[in-house]
């Protein structure tokens, strides 16, 4: 006859047999969150991150060559962002900050983002701000005024996936950028007598496209409108564009935004005076995103005019680039 402890023993052990016959390979077990229940888990880390800055010039070669130029990031950039999809399983993760790891040589999150054998779905972007928020899948975009004091001049992203035979010394990952660019530079005539002093500049569109959100996995931008974007207090002088007397430029960071018609009107108070000139779609096309669109005003006596137009993709480079340049990345 069995006794009372014996019995409860081979209880015991009828309820541990039942509760792991009902686990499934896919189930997660308690202290293996994350590694959807496969046994073993490796942490996200990137061997190197790109952001691109630009295409090689086509213009002499008879097929274009598509490749991007593009810049490693270095701990020397500060922080990016990380973001984890929850498809197959996995545990959403939202904005989680990552640095590069020197003890490791690699880019890995603040706290560990654990990979298993099912591929994740994932995103990084840079650089890392808290006003991203800390929840959901979507960048914050703002047109506006771009200036010295920034950090960076622009935002940069990218989706990829990955698991834990992938993740390490082999995977890099290149960044594309979010943002148009708008670089405006003021030229004095020689038949202007007045001293040029710019105070404000401003774009002025029905609809204009003001903020955006991004959704890092699948690269939509849902956008908010507006009508004016301005650019004040720049005491800025507008000289004849020579070394000795400087022309003025102001920049904008521009959502990326699709005019089909119209035109967008640029106006500028200079010496008190507001003057103003629009811009026909037919000469400034579409905002793109990863292009900067250099766009030359000369001031005259009684009216802005159009001096020269034209893009890159290097937004640090432009002295080169032609009407032809109309390049993207």
């Amino acid at each position: 006859m069995m006794t009372r402890m014996g019995l409860t023993y081979y209880k015991g052990l009828l309820l541990t047999a039942f509760c792991l016959s009902a686990c499934t390979a896919g189930d997660v077990l308690p202290g293996d969150e994350g590694n959807n229940g496969d046994g073993a888990s490796t942490p996200l880390m990137i061997a190197a991150l790109y952001h691109e800055t630009g295409k090689a010039d086509t213009r002499a070669t008879e097929k274009a060559d598509t490749r991007a130029a593009s810049k490693e990031l270095t701990s020397a950039d500060g922080s990016v962002g990380f973001y984890l999809s929850n498809a197959n399983g996995y545990t959403p993760v939202s904005n989680r900050e990552g640095t590069y790891n020197t003890t490791d040589n690699c880019w890995k999150p603040t706290t560990d983002i654990l990979l298993s054998a099912s591929q994740a779905t994932l995103a990084v972007y840079y650089p890392h701000s808290t006003a991203h928020g800390t929840s959901g899948s979507v960048l914050s975009l703002t047109s506006a005024q771009y200036t010295a004091a920034a950090t960076t001049k622009g935002l940069w992203c990218a989706s990829f996936t990955a698991n834990r035979q992938t993740v390490g010394k082999s995977l890099s990952v290149t960044l594309k950028q979010l943002y148009a660019c708008l670089s405006v530079t003021f030229v004095k005539d020689a038949t202007y007598k007045g001293t040029g002093k710019l105070a404000t500049v401003s774009l002025n569109r029905t609809g204009m496209i003001t903020g955006a959100t991004y959704d890092v996995f699948t690269a939509a931008y849902t956008t908010t409108s507006g009508n004016t974007l301005t650019a004040s207090s720049l005491n800025l002088t507008i000289g004849a564009g020579t070394q000795s007397s400087p022309a003025a430029n102001v920049e904008f960071l521009l959502v990326p935004q699709t005019w089909s018609s119209g035109s967008c009107e640029i106006s500028a108070t200079v010496d008190g005076k507001e003057m103003k000139i629009a811009i026909p779609y037919t000469t400034l096309g579409d905002l793109k995103p990863g292009v900067q669109y250099n766009l030359t005003i000369t001031l005259k006596p009684t009216a802005l005019t159009i001096g020269t137009l034209n893009y890159t993709t290097d937004w640090n480079e432009v002295a080169n680039a032609t009407l032809d340049d109309k390049v993207e990345f």
